[in-house]
Parts: C-alpha cells; sequence; structure tokens
C-alpha cells in the first residue's frame, strides 16, 4: 500500500488508493475551512452536501483554521477526495501524484488555483493509456469519422482533427478490457461536459445541454 501525500493552502492530507478505485483518506489529514472553499465545488453536484455530510457526523472536526479528519473516510474516487479536501474542483491523480514513481517519503505540493488541476480528466487519460489503447482510441474516432457524437461537431485545423476520445465507463473503474464499443469521440467542450457529474453525463445528455445553450 503506498500512501499518497499532498499539501496546499496550508493543509496537508494522505491517503492511498485500494483495489475498487475508491481513495482512503487517512486520521490526521486536514480539509480547508468553509471560507476557502471555493464555487468550482458546486461543479459535481454531490459533493457540496458530502463535505456537509461529513462535518455534520464528527468525521470532520473544526480546528478552528481547518477541518482534520478523525477518522479514515473512503472516497468513491481521488478526485472526489481531493475535492473535499481542498474545497474546490480537482483532479485527484494529479493532487495526489498517482501514477508516479514514488519515493519512500512522498510528498506533492501543487497550486490549488492552478488550471492544470481543474481540466484533471484529461491529465486521467494520459496516465492510463497504454500503446496498445492508443491504437483503439484511433480506430474509434475514425469509425465516428472524426465527428463529436454529441454535438455533430467536425473540425479540422492545420490538417488535424479536433477530437477526443471518451471512456463510456471511467477508467477509475479499475483495469478492464477495453473494446472500441466502450469509446466515444466527443469535442473537447462536449468532453468536458461529460465529465462534470457523477456519475457521468451520458452522451445524449451532453447533447441536450449543449443544443440547450446555444
Amino acid at each position: 500500500m503506498e500512501i499518497h501525500e499532498s499539501e496546499s493552502k496550508s493543509v496537508r492530507a494522505s491517503g492511498y488508493s485500494n483495489e475498487k478505485g475508491k481513495f482512503i483518506i487517512l486520521k490526521g489529514s486536514f480539509a480547508v475551512n468553509d471560507n476557502q472553499v471555493q464555487s468550482s465545488l458546486s461543479e459535481k453536484p454531490k459533493r457540496v452536501p458530502l463535505r456537509k455530510e461529513l462535518i455534520t457526523t464528527g468525521k470532520m472536526i473544526d480546528r478552528g483554521d481547518k477541518y482534520e479528519f478523525v477518522e479514515n473516510v473512503i472516497f468513491n474516487s481521488p478526485s472526489e477526495a481531493a475535492s473535499i479536501v481542498w474545497g474546490s474542483n480537482l483532479n485527484g491523480r494529479k493532487v495526489f501524484g498517482l501514477g508516479e514513481e514514488l519515493l519512500p517519503s512522498y510528498k506533492l505540493y501543487f497550486e490549488i488555483d492552478s488550471t492544470k488541476a481543474i481540466e484533471g480528466y484529461k491529465k486521467d487519460h494520459v496516465l492510463s493509456i497504454s500503446e496498445r489503447d492508443r491504437k483503439l482510441v484511433k480506430a474509434r474516432k475514425e469509425q465516428d469519422d472524426f465527428t463529436c457524437q454529441a454535438c455533430k461537431v467536425r473540425i479540422k485545423i492545420n490538417n488535424k482533427f479536433v477530437i477526443e476520445c471518451h471512456h463510456l465507463n471511467p477508467i477509475s473503474l479499475g483495469e478492464r478490457e477495453t473494446k472500441i464499443e466502450d469509446l466515444i469521440s466527443l469535442c473537447p467542450t462536449c468532453h468536458r461536459i461529460a465529465h462534470m457529474r457523477e456519475p457521468m453525463y451520458s452522451v445524449t445528455e451532453v447533447a441536450e445541454i449543449k443544443a440547450s445553450n446555444k
């Protein structure tokens, strides 16, 4: 079991991933106080009430300038854990350095306001993808004619298509065999929309959201 420790805004938290893709924040970790919670946390609807529940049930105790975890807490994903700890919509894999080769005593400091942390889902895919997966991704994009399957946009700039491949079943669910039908082509905007909720928005829901905002 590898313990991952991270620090920002004078708040330090440590935890580890289990075999089911959950992330456990360890007793003795800290979380930002309510004044430091950012509006981006509400982009994931379940996270604001989850944070309040942890406080009201006494799993997070007010220590004045921060909250302390007085017991181990299991979160659905590293991103959910990081978001509750630092009160912002964050990429937990980046925040806790998951997927990196760790030193015996590993600690990562990150800037909580970094846009790289907020746009984390792209980084998740890079960390998890393999050589064989790239061929599968290419095949899916070709099958979809490099067209977003939500908004039907097809953009080509400098002889390169602007299109991304979305996993219909999140990578965070754990290791598994991925088939071409498990992937779908989305433009960057629709891809981002899909990841703005847990569980993710379906392609049909993304299309409806995009259409309602024209």
